[in-house]
């Protein structure tokens, strides 16, 4: 704490302290590890900036800045559709650290509920799709017996904009950020 002067009145000046992404720690630690485990498992070194949000655990309003530190940094690169990493930040990914139980299905997708409070006829819908398979749309959101299709589209926009489902005219499904372990199932499963 230090005194300055401001026409001849004395002024307290607190130091503020920033905080800085630090690796090893927390959402910018768990981002360069969500982008390597999705750089190795689906082919693909561009991770969906939703995805990457939903699953890193750092708050939404401080997402962009987390991002920004961790690009100034030179650890990832991203536009305002993806990210991916750098060589320095794939260096300092621990992918090793995501594992078949910290990928688990059934604590993924709670978890997900919880961080969008996803509830009543979204959080059944959910429930439907954590299957990770293709489910024709109309059945679907038939199921749940809305009172008009306004108000299911509204409800299927919002979770679309979460990044825990994707549809199209036809089919709906839960993206892989929540059914990855599923996934991996029918994969298996269409193999044999």
């Amino acid at each position: 704490m230090a005194r300055a002067t401001n026409n001849n009145k004395k002024v307290k000046v607190t130091k503020v302290k920033t905080s800085s992404p630090k690796m090893g720690q927390g959402g910018p630690q768990k981002i360069l590890d969500f982008a390597l485990f999705f750089e190795t498992e689906l082919g693909n070194p561009r991770v969906p900036r939703k995805r990457m949000a939903a699953v890193s655990g750092v708050k939404p309003n401080t997402f962009p800045v987390t991002i920004s530190n961790m690009k100034k940094k030179g650890l990832i690169v991203y536009d305002k559709e993806a990210i991916w990493l750098t060589q320095q930040g794939r260096s300092k990914a621990q992918v090793g650290t995501m594992t078949e139980a910290s990928m688990d299905n059934g604590q993924t997708q709670q978890e997900l509920k919880q961080k969008f409070k996803i509830g009543g006829k979204a959080a059944v819908l959910f429930d439907i799709l954590k299957d990770g398979r293709d489910h024709d749309r109309q059945a679907t959101i038939g199921q749940l017996d809305f009172a008009s299709k306004a108000s299911a589209a509204v409800m299927l926009s919002n979770l679309k904009k979460t990044g825990v489902i994707e549809y199209d005219k036809t089919t709906i499904k839960m993206t892989d950020i929540a059914s990855r372990l599923a996934a991996r199932a029918i994969e298996a499963g269409a193999r044999s």
